[in-house]
């Protein structure tokens, strides 16, 4: 537990100061690594050469160090958004065969990391960084999930998915939906973000932030493996920790955009 919570604790620290950088390198090399040890963890995953995963986040790392990054938004919609829907439909319905896993968990990893670069704002209007977004749709997640291991564990007794990851219970799993609604309407106040908005993250991260979780406990349990990787001692992978995020960050985009567009403006990039 301590482990835990060390390891936790210091890469939620590390993640924040990437954030509120006042630059956007943090964010630039946080995406780049989560691409690079995410398709290291799908590889094993799937069984497949870890040089082949690499190449094929290579396209989004590419896109991550394209200045200015000007991707309009319906660039990444329109292509991923049927894909990326039948995809996670897919895995939690069967054993699809090995290129179709290849290329589902692709999209959705190259999504993911492509969605932080899109969640994080621009340089405002006095010239400081602020990636005020990002915050909206990580926070919500991370106090999420600490409720509902804790109400899980004192008062947990129906199983949510018992099948899929025995230690999940629906009084968990409503306590992180409570919780990720209160900190993204709380965080929507402090940042000014139209309560709608606020709402939709809230909901988004509430309960796609536990779909991707449980996802991600499905495909290692396909794979017969108890952790995606081991670089976060007491979490296990990459994957591990961030598979809410992953799930849970394009819809929130997708949902900011669509109830809140004012806040996606031209990025001021320093080169």
């Amino acid at each position: 537990m301590l482990t835990r919570i060390v390891t936790g604790t210091l890469a939620a620290a590390v993640t924040l100061a990437a954030i509120l950088w006042r630059e956007p390198w943090g964010i630039v090399v946080l995406a780049a690594l989560i691409l690079a040890l995410g398709g290291i963890e799908l590889a094993r995953i799937v069984d497949v050469p870890v040089a082949s995963a690499l190449c094929l986040t290579a396209l989004p790392a590419l896109l991550l160090s394209w200045p200015p990054f000007h991707v309009p938004i319906t660039l990444l919609v329109v292509p991923t958004a049927i894909p990326w829907l039948l995809g996670a439909v897919a895995l939690f319905l069967w054993k699809p065969n090995k290129p179709f896993q290849v290329w589902g968990l692709w999209i959705w990893l190259m999504v993911g990391a492509l969605s932080l670069l899109l969640l994080q704002p621009q340089a405002s209007s006095g010239g400081a960084f602020a990636p005020n977004l990002l915050v909206l749709a990580l926070v919500p997640l991370w106090v999420g999930d600490s409720l509902a291991y804790f109400v899980g564990r004192a008062i947990g007794k129906h199983k949510l998915a018992p099948r899929i990851s025995p230690n999940k219970t629906w009084e968990g799993a409503i306590a992180n939906l409570v919780g990720c609604l209160a900190a993204a309407n709380a965080i929507g106040i402090w940042l000014q973000v139209p309560p709608p908005a606020s709402i939709a993250v809230g909901l988004t991260t509430g309960i796609l932030g536990q779909v991707g979780d449980l996802l991600q406990s499905r495909l290692k349990r396909l794979a017969d493996v108890k952790d995606s990787g081991s670089i976060l001692p007491g979490h296990g992978g990459v994957l591990d920790r961030l598979d809410s995020f992953l799930f849970s960050s394009y819809p929130s985009l997708l949902a900011l955009y669509l109830l809140a567009p004012g806040l996606f403006h031209v990025k001021q990039w320093p080169w």
